[in-house]
């Protein structure tokens, strides 16, 4: 999922008791400095790798810098440009013409998603777990609908990150919720030792659906407290495993049909290829123990092609119970809440965002069609997509694949599926790559082959044809690749019950233009002269020959060999007697093809592509290429699924458009679609969406919303006759000083886009009427001597079609603003690289005006992982703690950022920051080799020397300054200095 974080909504967060030593469960606000996607919004990886989730994600290797041989100089400068997307955050919006883009409320806290009550209301919610009604007029109450921030596990990528409400919500007034469970809240909640205040983040755990009733005496603006009911994952072993930092659930929507949809991540690792066992960062032996995983299910991202297995797909509920719907493909009316029966949809990574469109499906949920949902599927290291599920069994193709492209080091490394006997002695079970294909349009291509019944290539005697993993789709583990006119062979050993006639069936590859030929000897004597092997459109392709043979009983040994040409890819081959059909997997179907996405875009340069079909093999096609889909090329890294808008709500090109964006890219785009689904155009609606977690439709209004990470709602509105709002700024100077303060308040930086005259319309916030003025006004502000008082001074402008945006500025009379240092850190610090650590928040503030106690202190720490963001919610203590994981050192770039904000009685604030980077050359091993020299002497002595009384590196002990406690450090390490 794309990156979320939670506010503590000014709680102190207390540790629970059960948390031991260990950091893996930090605990409470403190435990904020791990990130992603997730966005794999992890944007991920995940988000990416959003909350995106998110999301999650790994791959972003657009800046290909390795951290580990970089020099702290080149370090800080990267991190002053990534300190960029921060500022994007308050760009203006610029969506086309006739379009304008209103801002919805403000104070938001890590907002992520929002929903529209039967009467047209806003539900929009935060990561951490509150609930918000916004009205027609887009004024926020100021009482949330929900807060179970002391339920909801807001970290990395995680929290609450789903909210829909029942078809009959105006009768019932039910809604739910998809969350991530705080471990502390899943372990102790209901027992003595449960502590509210307290959560034990960065461990195995669960997500749940909850749901709640809003009270109709109220017109459903307030919650019944007692109406909680928990309809998946009331336990550790019936929730949704949480197993990793990202991508382990997306979202929800309601089907036509009234069925609940909800989308879950595969929840594993987006550091490695994961296919199972114990992974970095991950929580997989503690999952094992705790009953949140179960044996089979460790498999890693194959726990996505697991069909009874929550991760990895889209599942169908009974709104009221949460069991499986009787239709779903996999239904077993003897076990409803099994995974299986609720399965709907699989093969997904991280499916954050997704909507139903409006108007498909059947309102009758026996006939087993909800709709049809769009998913923004955030991809791993190569492409994001939008997927399509338009009915049941629908094989997204993760891990298999990412996007329309085979993701051959997870086929060439499948775990067996245990859930797939073979019912031989060896082997027992099927290996995952034998489960799921590319889709064909050749018939022996789209066969699900019981590969067990087959010989493997690899595994067969052979002379020059060497053994590849290069080709995605392939049974096995690899295959044959004969690269040589002559001299290549391979050799298959079959018992012959009875003589007689046989069928040699050989399964191959040909990406060539041309038939590419095979010689057939039985136990060394030419059987055939040269058998053709046709093009099968790519070398992902793969498809069967059948060579008839005439057979004696016994052992016979099989050869294919080249004939002076080079030969096909060879998979596998098996020997059939005459009429025996073609061996396949009991059972298997469509769901074991890959069910291809609507379209991708790749991580690192303009590939955006549609699938196709080329002499019946999966191929693509580029957008805006000669034959393909209107529009121009793009990237991004965390692709966030959005609604279909209709004609009937917007004009054409955005009527009838399918809307996506990218959390990482920071743009909104529109797909227009054929009437059987396929993309036809791509446009480029919003170029000023940083951070983007979310989009949906209101049809009370015919208004697009969006939200972006942490505090921004806008909603966008068709009005051609409106025009572009104005843009408001507002300045004061000097913002604060002793009463009288004679104060320039100053809006001369307000603009109207289109260039029409702007009005101003003032109100300074001491008590002085509002009124009408210039640009520039000059206002004096008073106060007790001596008493900090802070005044909002609010500037309106609005331009001549009535459109008005306003700008505040915080004038402090009486006041100076904090001073702040960090202490405990220093800017360049490394970090280790064996596993998590805390490191202490320590600062040195000062205020003239203030008591400590009157001061409001944010820690945030965020992780930069290549061209994206992942931050962790803001920390109110002034003195407390943060966890950085041991990431980097891999060919991408990783660093973190702590940040501390102090904000005074009056409103005036002060900050400082410091960069954290990974240590990828071992120097913490040794850290009083202050010049990296390889040796603690005499160099490393007068390092020490010159800085004596100040922080940074020199300070070893972490006191505040280098003093005689590091200059003990150094002189007991003297010597030879080891590095590992």
């Amino acid at each position: 999922m794309p990156e979320a974080e939670a506010g503590s909504g000014g709680r102190e967060r207390r540790s629970g008791a059960e948390v031991g030593a260990k950091v893996g469960a930090k605990v409470g606000a403190k435990a904020f400095a791990r990130t992603t996607r997730a966005p794999n919004l992890g944007a991920s990886r995940g988000s990416r790798e959003i909350g995106v989730n998110r999301s999650h994600s790994r791959g972003h290797d657009t800046v290909g810098a390795y951290l580990g041989g970089m020099r702290l100089p080149t370090l800080r400068a990267m991190a002053a440009s990534a300190l960029v997307p921060f500022a994007a955050q308050h760009a203006c919006a610029a969506p086309p013409a006739d379009f304008i883009a209103e801002p919805v409320a403000s104070g938001w806290s890590e907002v992520v998603g929002t929903a529209f009550m039967p009467d047209g209301k806003a539900l929009v919610w935060e990561r951490g777990g509150r609930i918000w009604i916004v009205d027609a007029a887009g004024v926020k109450l100021p009482t949330p609908l929900l807060d179970i921030r002391d339920e909801v596990g807001a970290w990395r990528d995680y929290g609450l990150l789903g909210v829909v409400l029942h078809p009959e919500f105006a009768t019932n007034g039910w809604y739910y919720c998809l969350y991530v469970v705080d471990r502390h809240h899943l372990d102790f909640a209901g027992t003595a030792q449960y502590d509210a205040g307290a959560n034990t983040f960065f461990a195995a755990t669960i997500a749940r659906i909850t749901r709640f009733t809003a009270r109709a005496e109220t017109g459903f603006t307030e919650t019944d407290p007692t109406s909680r009911t928990v309809i998946l994952g009331a336990d550790a072993a019936s929730g949704i495993p949480i197993l990793h930092q990202s991508h382990g659930i997306g979202s929800m929507a309601l089907g036509t049909d009234g069925t609940l949809l909800l989308a879950t991540g595969d929840s594993a690792s987006y550091l490695q290829v994961d296919v199972g066992g114990q992974v970095a960062d991950g929580y997989i032996d503690d999952a094992l123990g705790r009953g949140i995983l179960r044996a089979k299910e460790n498999v890693g991202a194959w726990r996505s092609q697991l069909v009874d297995c929550l991760c990895g797909k889209v599942l169908r509920l009974d709104p009221a119970t949460g069991d499986g719907v009787a239709g779903n493909p996999f239904f077993d009316a003897s076990a409803p809440r099994a995974a299986r029966s609720r399965v709907w949809a699989m093969g997904l990574r991280n499916p954050y965002r997704m909507s139903v469109v409006e108007g498909t499906g059947s309102h009758a949920p026996g006939d087993a069609d909800p709709g049809t949902l769009h998913i923004g599927d955030v991809g791993w290291n190569s492409f994001e997509d939008i997927q399509t599920v338009d009915g049941p069994a629908r094989n997204c193709g993760w891990p298999a694949f990412e996007g329309l492209a085979a993701r051959t080091n997870y086929l060439a490394a499948a775990p067996v599926n245990f859930d797939s006997p073979t019912g031989l002695a060896s082997p027992a079970f099927r290996r995952f790559n034998e489960l799921v294909f590319e889709a064909s349009l050749d018939a022996t291509g789209a066969l699900p082959i019981d590969a067990s019944r087959f010989l493997q290539a690899e595994s067969a005697n052979a002379n020059g044809a060497p053994v590849a993993t290069s080709a995605g789709g392939f049974h096995g583990t690899g295959f044959r690749d004969f690269t040589a006119n002559s001299g290549e062979w391979i050799d298959f050993t079959f018992t012959v019950a009875s003589p007689g006639p046989h069928r040699l069936v050989v399964r191959h590859a040909n990406g060539g233009t041309a038939a590419r030929p095979l010689r057939v000897r039985v136990d060394g004597a030419v059987a055939t002269g040269a058998i053709d092997f046709p093009p099968t459109g790519a070398w992902t392709e793969w498809r069967l020959v059948e060579i008839p043979l005439t057979l004696a009983a016994g052992t016979r040994t099989v050869r294919l060999e080249t004939t002076g040409a080079s030969g096909p890819n060879v998979d596998a081959a098996a020997l059939l007697a005459e009429g025996a059909p073609i061996p396949l997997i009991p059972g298997a179907g469509a769901w074991n093809a890959h069910h291809r996405p609507i379209l991708d875009w790749g991580r690192s340069g303009a590939v955006t592509r549609t699938p196709s079909f080329a002499a019946g093999a999966a191929t693509t096609t580029q957008v805006g290429a000669a034959g393909g889909a209107a529009g121009a090329p793009f990237d991004g890294s965390c692709s966030i699924g959005g609604p279909l808008v209709h004609a009937h709500d917007w004009p054409a090109p955005w009527g009838d458009a399918l809307f996506f964006g990218d959390y990482g890219g920071g743009w909104i785009r529109a797909a227009t679609l054929s009437a059987t689904g396929e993309v036809t155009g791509v446009a480029l609606f919003e170029t000023a969406a940083p951070l983007l977690t979310s989009l949906a439709f209101n049809h009370h209004d015919s208004t697009l919303w969006m939200t972006r990470w942490p505090s921004t709602v806008v909603r966008y509105r068709h009005a051609p006759e409106a025009g572009l709002p104005p843009v408001a700024v507002l300045e004061a100077t000097p913002a604060y000083g002793p009463s009288p303060l004679a104060t320039t308040l100053s809006a001369a930086g307000s603009f109207d886009p289109e260039g029409a005259k702007l009005e101003y319309h003032w109100d300074p916030g001491d008590g002085t009427p509002p009124f009408h003025g210039p640009a520039v006004i000059e206002h004096v502000y008073k106060a007790p001597r001596g008493v900090p008082t802070r005044f909002d001074a609010t500037v309106t402008v609005h331009d001549p079609a009535g459109n008005g945006r306003s700008a505040t500025v915080v004038v402090s009379v009486n006041n100076t603003p904090p001073s702040v240092a960090i202490t405990s850190l220093y800017d360049g610090q490394l970090y280790p690289m064996t596993g998590d650590t805390v490191f202490p928040l320590r600062a040195n503030i000062v205020d003239l005006e203030s008591a400590a106690g009157g001061l409001a202190c944010a820690w945030t720490t965020t992780l930069h992982h290549n061209t994206h963001t992942h931050s962790e919610p803001p920390d109110a203590a002034c003195e407390t703690e943060t966890v950085i994981s041991a990431l980097g050192c891999d060919g991408e770039t990783y660093f973190f950022e702590v940040h501390l904000s102090v904000t005074d009685a009056g409103g005036l604030r002060a900050e400082d920051r410091v960069y954290l980077y990974p240590d990828c050359e071992g120097r913490l091993a040794c850290p009083a080799d202050l010049d990296h020299d390889g040796a603690v002497d005499a160099a490393d002595l007068a390092v020490l020397l010159s800085a004596w009384g100040m922080p940074g590196p020199t300070d070893l002990d972490r006191s505040g300054a280098t003093d005689a406690g590091d200059l003990a450090t150094v002189l007991s390490a003297w010597g030879a200095c080891g590095r590992p």
